[in-house]
């Protein structure tokens, strides 16, 4: 099982295109004992990707690896903060679900690529930049040809620049910074105003709430 979950990795980095010469991978372990043998795969699987150049001929992988207390969140917390000022490109995350759970809230808030397993299976979630989800959005709209729109959020640093976004748009924007509880006040709003085209950025959480009301 460790060895699959070192090859998960290896599998991750090789189908990277255009990858720089160097490239940071950063790790955090539980220091608790009997929790070696996924340190151990993480190791064997940067060895075995730097040893064979026909998966990435000019580039090479580093990794940095810190140990946390699973029971002490804040730490772990710095331990990640540690690893993205030297400037890791993605962060491996243990089994423990616990310490994951922490490390993987981080990565989500900086668009960081997070590899994560549990005892059961693998997950991998890669964030893209906000330029490129912005120009995403910015080809939509020109493709559907709004002319004016509203946008719905609730986190000033959502999945979207909204400054960026409402710049690149030579239209009329009406952004709303909304809650569960004022979802139905912007959307009305939005209906007053005869928007009838609306991006949302919110919590999935509350997403089946805001739709029921549009």
């Amino acid at each position: 099982m460790f060895i699959a979950n070192g090859l998960l990795l290896l599998q991750f980095i090789s189908y990277a295109s255009g990858v720089p010469p160097l490239v940071r991978v950063g790790a955090i372990f539980s220091n608790h004992p009997g929790m070696y043998n996924s340190e151990m795969a993480f190791r064997y699987a940067i060895h075995r990707l730097n040893m064979d150049k026909s998966l990435l001929p000019e580039t090479t992988v580093d990794y940095y690896i810190e140990y946390v207390n699973r029971f002490d969140s804040f730490e772990t917390v710095q331990k990640v903060c540690k690893l993205i000022r030297v400037g890791v490109q993605a962060i491996f995350s243990p089994t423990d679900s616990v310490l994951a759970t922490h490390i993987n809230s981080v990565c989500d808030a900086l668009d960081i690529p997070n590899i994560g397993r549990s005892a059961h299976d693998f997950s991998i979630n890669v964030y893209p930049s906000q330029k490129y989800v912005n120009y995403a959005f910015n080809d939509v709209i020109q493709y559907l040809n709004w002319t004016r729109f509203g946008i719905l959020h609730e986190k000033e640093n959502g999945i979207l620049n909204l400054h960026q976004l409402s710049r690149s748009f030579h239209g009329e924007v009406h952004m709303r910074q909304v809650s569960r509880g004022s979802y139905l006040s912007a959307l009305n709003e939005f209906k007053g105003k005869e928007i009838h085209n609306i991006i949302i950025d919110t919590n999935s959480n509350g997403i089946s709430i805001l739709l029921k009301n549009v």
